[in-house]
C-alpha cells in the first residue's frame, strides 16, 4: 500500500515495459503524483492512475526542462501536500540517475522516501543484442562510465586507466561524445581494432546497433545525433551481436500494435504480442462494469435448478456470473445439473478457470452459429436456457434458440461503457506511430471510432493495418469504410497474433 506524504525513487528500466519491476508498476497505479524523466518509452506511464498528476522534468543532453534543484523542490513540495509521489527515473535511479542527490534533498527536508531499483540500461540494452557484458575467459570486469558532464563538456576521465582495462566498458549518455571517446582511448593506448558499438533506443522496437572498431568512430563516421538516446559498449563481447542478436529475430520486432480491449482483458493479448517482439500500446475503448442492479441475475441463481442450459457469450459474462454466485454464498455444486455453452474459445477458457468444461462450442464463434449448430445437433424443445451477458447483446442468439423450441432468458449483467481520456494521456499515446490496430469485439470498434472522432485522431490511425477477431467484428469495422487487413481464422488470441505475424512476413 502506497503511503501519503512519501516519495518513491523508482527505476523505470531501459524502455521495454516488460522490464518495469512489479513493485514500480504497483506504485504507479496508486500514486497521486508521478514526476518523470525524459523516458525512453512514455507508454510506461500507462501504468499510472487516470487521475494522477504527471509532471515532466525530462532532461536530455543539452535540453534541460528543470534544474536538479528545481526537481528536488518539486518532490519536497508535493510530499508536503500529503500526496503519494513516485519519482520515475530511466533505468536505475542510482546509476547515473542523480537518485542519490534527490535522496539527500528529501532527507534534508525530513521527507520519508524509499528507493526501488530498476533494470539498468548498461546490462539490459546489450543483452537485447545478445551481448553479455561479462563472459568467462573474455571479460571478467565491467566498467560503467558516464559520457556527459553537468556542463555538457568532454568528460574528465582517467583515459589511461580505462584504456588499460581488458574487460567491458559501457558509456552512458555518450553517443554525441563517441568520436572524442574513441580518440582519447586510442591516444591512451587502447588498440585501434578494439570492437565497439553504439546501441540506440535499446529494448524498444526502434532499437538499432552500429558496430565497428573504435578507430572507425570518427566525427564523419555517422550522424551521432540520430543515435541518441543510446549507449556505447567497448570490448570483445560486442562481437556476440553478430550471431546472437535474439530480439531482432522475433517475428514482430520493430512493430507497434494498438490493443483496444478493456483494461481487464488486454493483458493476455498484450503479453502474447510482446513475446513476439512487438511494442504494445493499450488503448481500451470500453470499460466493463457490472450492472448496479443484478436482481434478475440473483433471482436466476436462486432458481438455477429450473434451467437446463447456461450459455455464455463472453468471458466478462463468465466472470461476473461466478462472482455473483460466490458472493451469494453458493459454489459450482449447485450447477451440477446444467449443460454449459460458450460462444468462442476465450469464453470457454474463462469457464475452465472455474473448473467447468463447456459442453458445446460452435465451430464458428458467433451467437448465430451457436444456435444453428446446437439445434442441428440435438433437440432443444422445452429446454430452459439462461444467457447472462452484455446489455449490448443482440436478440439473434435467444430468438434462434427459441425457433428451435427452447425457452430463453437473456439477462443483461454488465454494460460496455465508453472510455474517457485526459489530454496528457492522449499526447503520450499518439507520439507513437502505429503498425497495427487490433479489435476483438464490435463494441470495441464502435467505441474506438467514437473516440477517434471525439479527439480528432484520424491522422494517427490512417496508415495502420487492422486485425480483427470474428466475422461480426469485421462487419462492424466495415461500417466505418475501413479495410480489414487481417481476420483471425479462429476466435482466440493465439490465432490473432499468428495472423498478424503471417501478414507481417
Amino acid at each position: 500500500m502506497i503511503q501519503k506524504g512519501k516519495v518513491y525513487l523508482a527505476g523505470a528500466g531501459p524502455g521495454d515495459p516488460g522490464l518495469l519491476t512489479q513493485r514500480t508498476a504497483r506504485l504507479l497505479a496508486e500514486a497521486d503524483v508521478v514526476v518523470y524523466d525524459a523516458l525512453s518509452n512514455l507508454s510506461l506511464l500507462e501504468n499510472c492512475r487516470p487521475d494522477a498528476e504527471l509532471i515532466s522534468v525530462g532532461k536530455r543532453v543539452g535540453r534541460h526542462s528543470h534544474s536538479q534543484g528545481e526537481i528536488n523542490e518539486i518532490l519536497v513540495q508535493q510530499a508536503k501536500k500529503g500526496l503519494a509521489v513516485v519519482r520515475l527515473k530511466g533505468g536505475d535511479p542510482f546509476v547515473f540517475g542523480r537518485g542519490g542527490e534527490e535522496m539527500q534533498a528529501l532527507k534534508a527536508a525530513a521527507i520519508p522516501y524509499e528507493v526501488i531499483p530498476g533494470v539498468t540500461a548498461g546490462v539490459a540494452v546489450p543483452a537485447y543484442f545478445g551481448i553479455p557484458v561479462s563472459h568467462r575467459g573474455l571479460s571478467t570486469t565491467v566498467t560503467f562510465v558516464t559520457g556527459t558532464t553537468k556542463e555538457n563538456r568532454e568528460p574528465d576521465l582517467d583515459w589511461q586507466a580505462l584504456a588499460s582495462l581488458r574487460g567491458t566498458i559501457v558509456f552512458y549518455m555518450a553517443t554525441r561524445m563517441a568520436p572524442v571517446i574513441s580518440s582519447k582511448l586510442i591516444e591512451a593506448g587502447m588498440p585501434a581494432v578494439t570492437p565497439m558499438c553504439i546501441i540506440s533506443r535499446g529494448t524498444l522496437p526502434q532499437q538499432h546497433i552500429l558496430k565497428g572498431m573504435i578507430a572507425d568512430f570518427t566525427a564523419e563516421y555517422t550522424d551521432y545525433e540520430q543515435l541518441s538516446p543510446g549507449l556505447i559498449v567497448i570490448g570483445e563481447v560486442t562481437r556476440f551481436a553478430e550471431d546472437y542478436a535474439w530480439h531482432s529475430s522475433l517475428p514482430l520486432a520493430g512493430k507497434t500494435v494498438l490493443v483496444t480491449r478493456s483494461l481487464a482483458q488486454s493483458s493476455v493479448l498484450a503479453d502474447k504480442l510482446r513475446e513476439a517482439g512487438a511494442e504494445v500500446l493499450l488503448f481500451p475503448t470500453i470499460c466493463i462494469r457490472p450492472k448496479d442492479d443484478l436482481t434478475e441475475l440473483q433471482r436466476a441463481i436462486e432458481h438455477i435448478e429450473t434451467y437446463h442450459w447456461l450459455v455464455f457469450t463472453s468471458a466478462n459474462g463468465v466472470e461476473i456470473f461466478f462472482d455473483r454466485l460466490h458472493t451469494s454464498g453458493y459454489d459450482s455444486r449447485i450447477l451440477h445439473h446444467l449443460r454449459f455453452g460458450a460462444v468462442g474459445k476465450v469464453t470457454a477458457e474463462a469457464l475452465r478457470s472455474f473448473g467447468i468444461r463447456a459442453d458445446f462450442i460452435p465451430q464458428t464463434h458467433t451467437g448465430e452459429a451457436f444456435a444453428r449448430e446446437l439445434s442441428a445437433r440435438e433437440s432443444l424443445s422445452g429446454l430452459r436456457v439462461l444467457i447472462p451477458g452484455s446489455a449490448l447483446s443482440g436478440e439473434i442468439l435467444p430468438s434462434l434458440l427459441e425457433e428451435s423450441g427452447a425457452v430463453c432468458e437473456p439477462i443483461a449483467i454488465y454494460d460496455n461503457l465508453p472510455m474517457d481520456y485526459p489530454e496528457q494521456q492522449l499526447r503520450l499515446l499518439t507520439a507513437h506511430p502505429l503498425d497495427y490496430i487490433t479489435f476483438c469485439s464490435s463494441s470495441a470498434v464502435d467505441n474506438f471510432y467514437r473516440l477517434i472522432e471525439r479527439y480528432g485522431l484520424q491522422e494517427w490511425i490512417s496508415s495502420a493495418r487492422t486485425a480483427v477477431i470474428g466475422p461480426v467484428t469485421a462487419k462492424t469495422l466495415a461500417k466505418y469504410d475501413r479495410q480489414i487487413d487481417i481476420e483471425a481464422p479462429e476466435a482466440h488470441m493465439d490465432a490473432l497474433v499468428q495472423a498478424i505475424i503471417g501478414n507481417d512476413n
